[in-house]
């Protein structure tokens, strides 16, 4: 039909703004998509949404086309979406694909460091997925977004600490210089949210090669200590205690609660017992708001009082 009426526009968008190509690229018809192009089609026309043929190919997984729209049809790869300002490479990088990611890259002149709409960079992505593999890859196309943060704060290492992808986090210190210390828009660092989630190894990255501040704390002065004291994570607490010689006994700004506190109130006795014998944790500390002695019955559970006194904070 194309070569039999020249007076069709091969171009002509459809419903949503589709044009042919972007309606054969999004169901992953790779010979269509190479008649098409071998007619002049423009291979970077978006749909209504900002979705191109490339967006679209790479969105379904259909690969062997989208090396055809960048291979053969020399597609933008740097055209966002209307939505969330993502590119093809966000995608690619998020769920782990080398070798899209390196096509992007290396043939169609993709932006290492792009950034979408909330400040969201591939590199962030593929930590976040522990794709250590593309992250080693952005790093060496470009190391300046290793410390870029999205709008609340959060950095690649953030992202792959709250995972907990060990080998990510230890890339992005050594190769890539993270700053360990970087904090959210709340004041969370990726220390406080390794140790949030348990991930003890992560910890001990951070605290011994990345230099990580065990005592910095969010803006409502929870530490990290604090942190993995109430979410009952004793070997992260034996960590930032023996090996991070976190200060046990500093408190919280309002109410001035230490880990000690939250442990008696939580009934976290393993934590309770190490933040006594190995920490030294003064059992007799007073917070400011109410009279709660953290050491009463301690040994047993969650002392009386604590949880009584507690209330006012939940």
């Amino acid at each position: 039909m194309l070569a039999a009426d020249p007076k069709i526009d091969i171009n002509a968008a459809g419903n949503g703004g589709c044009t042919p190509l972007a309606s054969a690229a999004a169901r992953g018809h790779l010979d269509i998509c190479r008649l098409l192009l071998e007619k002049n089609a423009d291979v970077n026309v978006a749909n209504d949404v900002g979705f191109t043929p490339l967006y679209l190919a790479q969105l379904h997984g259909y690969h062997d086309v989208c090396r055809l729209l960048v291979k053969m049809g020399h597609a933008d790869t740097n055209i966002p979406d209307n939505n969330l300002g993502v590119v093809p490479l966000h995608h690619a990088a998020g769920k782990g694909e080398l070798a899209m990611c390196r096509l992007y890259l290396e043939e169609g002149a993709a932006n290492p460091t792009v950034r979408s709409k909330d400040g969201t960079t591939p590199l962030l992505v593929a930590a976040d997925d522990g794709s250590l593999d593309v992250c080693r890859l952005l790093l060496e196309k470009d190391v300046s977004s290793v410390n870029v943060a999205m709008e609340r704060g959060r950095t690649p290492l953030f992202a792959a600490a709250r995972r907990g992808h060990l080998d990510v986090c230890r890339l992005l210190l050594v190769e890539g210089k993270a700053d360990a210390n970087m904090a959210t828009d709340i004041g969370l660092t990726p220390l406080a949210i390794a140790a949030e989630n348990g991930h003890v190894d992560v910890c001990r990255l951070l605290v011994v090669e990345g230099n990580a501040d065990v005592n910095k704390a969010a803006d409502n002065g929870v530490t990290p200590l604090f942190i993995a004291a109430e979410c009952d994570h004793a070997e992260v607490c034996r960590l930032l205690v023996l090996e991070g010689h976190a200060n046990v006994g500093k408190g919280t700004q309002e109410g001035n609660y230490t880990a000690l506190h939250i442990a008696c109130h939580r009934g976290r006795l393993d934590v309770c017992r190490l933040l006594i014998v190995d920490g030294k944790a003064d059992v007799n500390k007073v917070k400011n708001a109410d009279v709660l002695n953290p050491g009463t019955d301690v040994s047993l559970n969650c002392p009386t009082v604590a949880a009584e006194c507690w209330s006012n904070l939940e």
